[in-house]
């Protein structure tokens, strides 16, 4: 019997500690700032994502910042994490993040091909309905997006979400 317990010991504490969340956010990986994928169990949800993805602005200045807000529907679940970049516009894998974000409460920053705080994560998984962070724009104009990697709970998310366009000019 004290065998049986210890091995349902081990074998939990080898499952819990090959689960990847981090409910402290995401970790400074390289391979995590390019796909921009938790390595939480399950893929990617490929329906329609339930959370809103807005900017307080479509058209800037070179420096100028826009305001990036992640909302719940009134009825929807409610996010426990989140990674955000700046990419251009066509916001393939292998383009570098653009612009940089501002600290915010709640949050701590990544650099990803080392540009610092190109990239925002949530600091502890509380469960959110909204959440805004604000991202500098680059110097280079040009057209870029917001992606966004939102995270209802370990099991369900949503990967490299676009907001609408943002023009730099």
């Amino acid at each position: 019997m004290a065998f049986r317990a210890v091995t349902c010991v081990v074998l939990f504490l080898a499952v819990s500690h090959s689960v990847n969340g981090y409910s402290s956010g995401a970790p400074n990986d390289p391979g995590i700032c390019k796909s921009m994928t938790p390595k939480h169990p399950g893929a990617p949800q490929d329906t329609p994502s339930p959370y809103g993805l807005s900017v307080n602005k479509a058209r800037v200045t070179p420096g100028e910042t826009v305001e990036f807000t992640i909302k719940s529907s009134p009825d929807g679940p409610k996010f426990k994490g989140f990674l955000v970049q700046g990419r251009n516009s066509n916001h393939d894998e292998n383009t570098t993040p653009v612009g940089t974000f501002e600290a915010a409460p709640g949050t701590k920053f990544l650099t990803c091909s080392d540009i610092p705080n190109s990239a925002i994560t949530h600091a502890d998984n509380s469960e959110r309905d909204s959440f805004t962070v604000t991202w500098k724009a680059p110097k280079e104009q040009g057209t870029y997006v917001l992606l966004a990697t939102v995270v209802q709970d370990g099991l369900t998310y949503w990967v490299r979400r676009p907001s609408q366009t943002i023009t730099v000019n």
